[in-house]
């Protein structure tokens, strides 16, 4: 897993974003989409990731693939050999359940140092949207959690986390 980071200029002065991307074998690094795009919804040109135990070894990426409707994005490492030091996760084509148990990983509200969020939580329902499956977990997922694996029990890839619930509204999606 990694910790996705921009800065950019923005109307307002430089700002920052950050969320969390993994690598999933075969494929690249994944994220949301909502985290490497500006307000324009163009894709960032200079993105830094980097793991949590190792923040001060950033390495570049860029938008590979992206689409904006599903919200997810494919990062490509700039350095072409990155990814082979990475076993990456694996994908299920399972299906799922109400009920069943899953884990939320990411980096929400990261702060240098910070180890690996890992919560246990359950699909509570599923649901369609704008022609997409979704589901929703029954834990709160927390603003820097953006493009976190949500992983079934054989730790393989389900979902990815893209959308939080605040107090009146939303879906943790």
């Amino acid at each position: 897993l990694f910790v996705i980071e921009i800065l950019y200029d923005s109307s307002d002065g430089i700002k920052a974003a950050q969320g969390t991307g993994f690598f999933l074998k075969n494929i690249g690094i994944i994220t949301c989409a909502h985290v490497v795009i500006d307000e324009k919804k163009v894709p960032f040109e200079e993105i830094d990731f980097f793991t949590h135990d190792n923040h001060g070894k950033k390495e570049k990426c860029q938008v590979s693939k992206i689409d904006i409707k599903r919200d997810l994005a494919i990062l490509k490492p700039l350095n072409d050999k990155f990814l082979d030091n990475y076993e990456g996760l694996k994908y299920s084509l399972e299906n799922f359940e109400t009920g069943e148990i899953v884990k939320l990983i990411g980096f929400p509200a990261y702060k240098l140092g910070q180890t690996l969020y890992i919560i246990d939580t359950k699909i509570a329902t599923t649901y369609g949207q704008h022609g997409i499956s979704k589901f929703e977990i029954d834990k709160t997922i927390r603003e820097g959690n953006s493009g976190g694996p949500v992983l079934n029990e054989n730790n393989k890839v389900i979902g990815i986390a893209s959308e939080g619930a605040d107090k009146s509204s939303g879906n943790n999606a």
